[in-house]
């Protein structure tokens, strides 16, 4: 089946490293189906670290450059990823009014005031228990709070664990936490993505767990997404073959994408 990666990052992210001619070339060569280009617009409430606005009136003549470029054999979408957005409504509302996106993205990567997941020493399993107890309750703010389209990597935090994480990251210690959120997913249409950027950390595989994705479609939900999470060129759609039989797996015959924040699905 043709595959495609809803979760990118060029160098219009502060932490991304492919130019998006690279990106489409890549995508085209691996016989993508489309490629969402999700850049990062992560919020605080003292409108700090505001690298997206900087060039984000750049990024539609972009877009559509690539788009007149490679529109013959690849879809492209214009994707974005709020970090914790509502750390700063007012921003996230400003945003939101001028929003022209196929698709958004739902993500932690913060915890208040402004503790970043990845620069936290983790020396335990008690500060990684503290960590997710913290990441978990800031999701279900964050979903009950702002309007997104695919809620990502729910494992986040587990990547930077190796080496202290005493169970495995799958995270069922976690499952009183995670399944509230799974359910107000569902209530609220929003889909749940298997990421694939584990497999280049410590877990080597796709997160979240199957019994996330079991659960999900147990409380109801019927959209799974697929990202790659790329920042670098090597990481585009890798690991999908795997993603995509995890989503078999839980019990699922189809994936989703989006067009101008409305869900299509392709059979797997």
């Amino acid at each position: 089946m043709a595959y495609f990666d809803l979760h990118t990052h060029t160098y219009y992210s502060f932490d991304g490293h492919i130019h998006p001619f690279d990106l489409c070339e890549a995508a085209c060569k691996a016989g993508l189906f489309g490629i969402a280009m999700s850049e990062h617009y992560d919020f605080y409430a003292d409108d700090s670290f505001l690298y997206y606005r900087l060039f984000e009136a750049g990024r539609n003549p972009m877009l559509e450059r690539m788009r007149s470029l490679y529109g013959d054999c690849l879809r492209i979408w214009k994707g974005i990823e709020l970090g914790q957005p509502h750390y700063n409504l007012r921003l996230y509302r400003e945003l939101m009014r001028r929003a022209d996106f196929d698709l958004i993205i739902g993500s932690i990567h913060d915890l208040p005031p402004k503790e970043n997941i990845y620069n936290i020493n983790y020396r335990s399993q008690q500060d990684c228990d503290r960590v997710f107890e913290c990441y978990f309750d800031e999701m279900a703010k964050m979903i009950e709070a702002c309007d997104f389209d695919i809620l990502a990597h729910l494992d986040y935090p587990v990547r930077v664990m190796g080496g202290v994480f005493e169970d495995t990251p799958e995270l069922e210690r976690y499952e009183s936490l995670i399944r509230p959120i799974l359910r107000r997913c569902v209530e609220k249409e929003i889909a749940l993505e298997v990421n694939t950027a584990g497999l280049h950390k410590w877990q080597k595989r796709p997160g979240p767990g199957l019994w996330v994705l079991r659960a999900y479609k147990a409380y109801g939900g019927e959209m799974l997404t697929l990202g790659s999470d790329a920042h670098r060129l090597q990481h585009v759609a890798r690991g999908f073959d795997w993603g995509a039989d995890m989503i078999r797996q839980a019990g699922f015959d189809r994936i989703t994408y989006f067009e101008k924040r409305r869900p299509k699905f392709i059979d797997l």
